[in-house]
């Protein structure tokens, strides 16, 4: 059967929004990417998996805001989260792309190309007022992870969550001395058993 992209927007906090794509078997799960309004700035998390999709994506930030990007975060290397890339910057050459500094060197010269500015993450950084990246997490395959402080607690974005994902909310908490208010995006969970899923939950806290 062939695969189907169907991109779910929902806005899971203020100013904050989840794209969640289901691929048919929906069991299989999908890439994720997600929209942050911070002021004035515009942060979009991962391009989904292809131009297509990517263009997909923009048409929906365009029904939620009509400011420019500001900020491209792509999480990790796999092409089910870079692959809309093209269509984000092609025509917005003011965006910042940040990305981890373990991706290929070959891939980060590519985005160069298109006039943009690119940030290579090792260490944690602070994006905008009250953003944060984990920094290039160390795991099987490294990532980055999204921070956000809000006045209820640490809000911790994901795209895969390859190092692990408690590992990624732990360092949420030592890093911004705060509680976690709630955790979005990719676990790579599936098929964990209830009893694995609910010690995870409980190490969140």
């Amino acid at each position: 059967m062939t695969s189907q992209l169907t991109p779910k927007l929902e806005e899971v906090a203020p100013g904050i929004w989840s794209v969640i794509t289901s691929i048919i078997p929906p069991e299989n799960g999908g890439p994720n990417a997600g929209f942050i309004l911070a002021g004035d700035q515009v942060l979009v998390i991962d391009s989904l998996i292809s131009p297509s999709m990517g263009q997909i994506l923009l048409k929906q930030l365009a029904g939620v805001t009509e400011r420019p990007i500001t900020f491209l975060i792509n999480t990790h290397i796999h092409g089910d989260h870079v692959g809309g890339l093209p269509r984000f910057l092609e025509k917005n050459h003011e965006i910042t792309l940040y990305l981890p500094k373990s991706f290929p060197t070959s891939f980060k010269n590519d985005m160069k190309k298109y006039g943009v500015e690119v940030i290579e993450v090792q260490e944690p950084i602070k994006i905008c007022e009250h953003v944060y990246s984990s920094g290039d997490i160390e795991g099987q395959i490294r990532e980055q992870a999204l921070f956000i402080q809000s006045d209820n607690g640490l809000i911790v974005i994901t795209g895969c969550a390859h190092p692990g994902i408690v590992k990624i909310v732990q360092k949420a908490k030592n890093m911004l001395k705060d509680e976690v208010l709630f955790v979005m995006g990719g676990f790579h969970l599936g098929g964990e058993s209830k009893g694995r899923l609910e010690r995870i939950v409980s190490d969140f806290r």
